[in-house]
């Protein structure tokens, strides 16, 4: 029998697809929200496409705050939408150049990163 790929929902959009097509937001024990390339890290989550489209649907829709459990005041507007996809792709493209220098090139890791950066780029969004 064979195991179904995972999934995850993007809390903008509501779709489902595999983890490396979206980000993951996480909460920090100190209540920071930081971006997770990892997807490895411990705490609360959030997982959304990169693209300022579902950043901001996931704000109307107070999602990325349910998500995280925090405060109900958080919320994600134009600026805030711009600032987290600027973040996104910069983080990305310093992930990538790092692990272009230490990883073999068919990492299952590089291989998710790409795909998110060509996201940002399809949406001309990214770097």
């Amino acid at each position: 029998m064979t195991r179904a790929p995972s999934q995850r929902s993007c809390v903008g959009c509501r779709t489902r697809v595999e983890p490396a097509a979206l980000v993951r937001l996480r909460r920090r024990p100190d209540g920071e929200v930081v971006i997770d390339l990892d997807r490895r890290r411990t705490g609360r989550s959030a997982w959304l496409h990169p693209s300022r489209r579902c950043i901001l649907a996931a704000g109307r829709q107070r999602a990325i705050a349910r998500a995280l459990g925090g405060p109900a005041k958080l919320s994600v507007r134009e600026p805030e939408a711009d600032a987290l996809v600027g973040a996104i792709a910069a983080a990305v493209a310093g992930r990538l150049a790092l692990l272009g220098r230490t990883a073999p090139t068919d990492s299952p890791e590089i291989s998710a990163l790409v795909r998110v950066q060509q996201s940002l780029q399809r949406s001309g969004e990214g770097a």
